[in-house]
């Protein structure tokens, strides 16, 4: 899974802190320095509470460290603001999944397949969870 994409011109306010902080972010990602890659991720955040990669970046990087629940809280902001991105709804899955809230879990990948029916992570994982629900309903019988 990638990082998003940088963000901000430079030209906008703040932009300059924005790119500063998500460059370094991505530095610290890449170097799986998952700890200060958060860290810049929330930076962002200070400046742009709205900024959706930023919110995606930062839950991926709780994601990394264990971090499930700050991962998920990331992941549905950035879900929120940006309602299209198939790659939030598939890492929020699996944030969930680690949670044990399999069935939001399910949905988020079922959104992920709606947006982009090419996603394999989303497709093995939405099979995944259906063949385990299909195993435990066989056993209450």
């Amino acid at each position: 899974r990638q990082i998003a994409a940088l963000s901000g011109s430079g030209t906008e306010a703040g932009g300059k802190v924005v790119s500063h902080h998500m460059q370094r972010g991505a530095d610290f990602f890449r170097k799986k320095d998952f700890v200060s890659a958060a860290a810049e991720f929330l930076e962002v955040l200070a400046v742009r509470p709205d900024n959706d990669k930023a919110l995606y970046n930062a839950g991926l990087a709780y994601f990394k460290l264990g971090e499930y629940e700050w991962s998920a809280a990331m992941l549905e902001r950035s879900a929120a603001l940006k309602p299209d991105n198939a790659d939030a709804f598939v890492a929020l899955g699996n944030a969930y999944l680690k949670l044990d809230r399999v069935e939001e879990a399910y949905g988020c990948y079922y959104k992920a397949l709606k947006i982009n029916p090419d996603s394999k992570i989303a497709k093995a994982n939405a099979e995944a969870i259906t063949r385990a629900m299909d195993r435990k309903g066989r056993l209450g019988k």
